[in-house]
């Protein structure tokens, strides 16, 4: 071998020895570390204008499934979801709770009102903890026990 040769041995050599060294340095989670995940919820009610008598139908749903909810609704799914309803004269009602299907939604969902005027809407989430392991095609699921969908809240939306 030439000279040139050994130092791009040696060189290549080297890069190959640092590279390992650095995968053993990156730091791995342990599955205990208790972990809260972000949710984003959502509400719309329609049509409006909407007249005394007639039907507004309600939306409520969250950005995103749980990262257990599997098809068939099978996994965790999104529970104690309320809505807030209040009345031109500022009576609340509160309709719920409910679970969300396995896409992270509620739909279906209706009011009558009874008033002249606005009507707004308000959902809530009050938040959980996992209880379900994530499903997989290639053996058991991974668990997320120690996950938790933090609470939120949706806009206000009004209906005249």
């Amino acid at each position: 071998m030439n000279c040139k040769t050994r130092v791009t041995v040696a060189l290549v050599l080297s890069l190959i020895i640092a590279m390992s060294t650095t995968i053993f340095s990156i730091p791995v989670t342990d599955a205990a570390d208790a972990v809260e995940i972000p949710t984003y919820l959502f509400i719309r009610a329609e049509p409006s204008p909407v007249g005394v008598g007639q039907t507004i139908y309600i939306n409520l749903f969250l950005s995103k499934p749980t990262v257990t909810s599997g098809m068939g609704s099978t996994g965790d799914l999104y529970t104690g979801l309320t809505i807030e309803i209040v009345d031109p004269d500022g009576q609340k009602t509160t309709m719920g709770p409910y679970t969300a299907d396995a896409t992270g939604g509620v739909g279906g969902l209706s009011f009558t009102p009874t008033k002249v005027g606005n009507y707004t809407f308000q959902g809530f989430y009050p938040g959980q903890t996992l209880t379900q392991s994530a499903s997989s095609i290639f053996g058991p699921g991974r668990d997320y026990s120690h996950v938790t969908e933090a609470p939120s809240e949706s806009t206000i939306d009004t209906v005249t």
